[in-house]
């Protein structure tokens, strides 16, 4: 299940902090767990979601996507096809500097 996976990521966060996602990660037991530890799970729902959402809320959860959509689709945009690393700590240190290089392109 991906429940456990994920709960650890809330070790890092504050408290009242929110996480936007994709309906496509909809997971109503993490959403539980994290709203015990005061951090709000904000996925856009899906037309047969269990949990409808007020249509301002639909309206804000898309907001919020589309910036973070069009983040990612800029940051891959200067993204090789394919990054060479043969460890993970490289594959990081090359995806972290690719970011990097996509705030500061953003400052000019």
């Amino acid at each position: 299940m991906t429940v456990k996976p994920s709960a650890s990521c809330c070790g890092t966060l504050s408290l009242e902090s929110a996480i936007y996602e994709d309906s496509g990660y909809t997971c109503y037991t993490f959403e539980d767990i994290a709203a015990d530890a005061g951090i709000a799970i904000l996925s856009a729902g899906k037309k047969n979601s269990k949990r409808k959402d007020q249509s301002y809320e639909a309206w804000l959860k898309d907001h919020y996507r589309k910036h973070i959509d069009t983040t990612f689709s800029q940051i891959t945009n200067l993204m090789p096809k394919a990054l060479h690393a043969v460890t993970p700590k490289g594959f990081f240190i090359k995806a972290l500097l690719f970011v990097m290089a996509f705030q500061f392109s953003q400052l000019f």
